[in-house]
């Protein structure tokens, strides 16, 4: 039997793109073209050359197959999905909500000459005026240009700069409405001062997260210390643990988050151990406290202190307890460095 040879070809795999560039919807973009607040999704910057027809600049697309998006981030995800072929898109075209069916093709099709970055910024491109302001010392007539043309992260960049007051919140507000959950953790922070019921959701929006972004540790622990305190809901320390021990059991990204973690950590123990009216579940309260301490806070350090200078639901023990306050003290805390010296003494 004579032998045949079958050739292989792999197939390479479609990458879809609905061949625009998107942007989510700025503040000032809703005052320009006439967006109401309540309208979310992505906005059609640019349709390019030779793409699928359907979708035209100005469009703001609010669905995609089944899926309804917030931004364009989840626009990206929603297409990403559902790979090249027709699709059926949700879409405010003026004042009108449409259903169109668009085509997703390969994103290989297209070779798209990459401007400069001052270029790209001139001509509207939001992230192309992030990244120009970055190289220029994060400049901030260059972030409130990226944050009008709506770009997240400049908004939130913006924010920082800004500081707490009404021009900042508001570059936090958009920051958070596309997808930046360290951005509502600060909105949050400025709101916890006049609206805390404002301030829980947008911590809970934080400590949610986002598909694109990822969930915010400092919105968790900012949650669980409301409901540790009852500040502004009813006092619920069971759900604060719950949330504490969660973000205690997650891994850090970055050395900011780590602290955070490991205040979480200490802050579930704390809470398991000295609040009353809930079953005290001691020696899992002492290993968060311990694992908060070994990861640097120094918040669980000086309780641990505390509990084994005074023999609090563990045996008195003031050698141990110097230990902790040494680690605390080592760390900067002023009231560890001076309860060790006392029993020192």
């Amino acid at each position: 039997m004579p032998f045949v040879f079958v050739a292989f070809f792999a197939i390479a795999p479609c990458t879809p793109t609905l061949g625009a560039d998107l942007t989510d919807i700025s503040l000032a973009a809703r005052r320009t073209r006439g967006i109401p607040d309540f309208v979310a999704g992505a906005l059609v910057r640019v349709v390019w050359a030779g793409g699928p027809a359907g979708v035209a600049a100005g469009d703001v697309i609010q669905g995609v197959g089944g899926d309804l998006v917030q931004n364009a981030c989840d626009v990206r995800l929603a297409v990403a999905k559902h790979g090249c072929g027709d699709v059926r898109l949700a879409i405010r075209r003026g004042r009108d909500t449409i259903a169109i069916d668009a085509k997703l093709v390969d994103a290989a099709r297209f070779r798209r000459k990459k401007s400069d970055d001052a270029t790209a910024c001139q001509n509207g491109d939001g992230a192309a005026c992030t990244a120009l302001a970055k190289a220029h010392d994060d400049d901030i007539v260059l972030l409130r240009q990226a944050c009008d043309l709506g770009d997240g992260e400049g908004c939130f960049m913006l924010g920082l700069k800004l500081g707490n007051g009404k021009e900042g919140a508001a570059a936090y507000e958009q920051a958070c409405d596309d997808g930046n959950p360290l951005a509502c953790t600060n909105l949050g922070f400025i709101y916890q001062s006049f609206d805390v019921d404002a301030a829980r959701r947008l911590y809970k929006r934080a400590c949610d997260g986002s598909r694109c972004s990822g969930r915010n540790n400092l919105g968790c622990v900012n949650l669980g210390r409301l409901y540790r305190d009852g500040i502004g809901v009813k006092a619920d320390p069971e759900r604060a643990i719950g949330i504490f021990r969660e973000v205690c059991d997650r891994s850090p990204i970055g050395t900011e988050d780590a602290e955070h973690i490991a205040r979480a950590c200490s802050s579930a123990g704390t809470t398991w151990i000295f609040t009353e009216g809930i079953a005290h579940d001691i020696p899992r309260a002492l290993g968060l406290l311990e694992k908060g301490c070994a990861a640097g806070d120094t918040f669980g350090c000086f309780n641990l202190g505390v509990l084994y200078e005074y023999g609090t639901e563990v045996p008195q023990d003031k050698a141990r307890a110097a230990g902790y306050y040494k680690r605390a003290c080592d760390r900067g805390d002023a009231e560890a460095c001076q309860r060790g010296a006392a029993l020192g003494k």
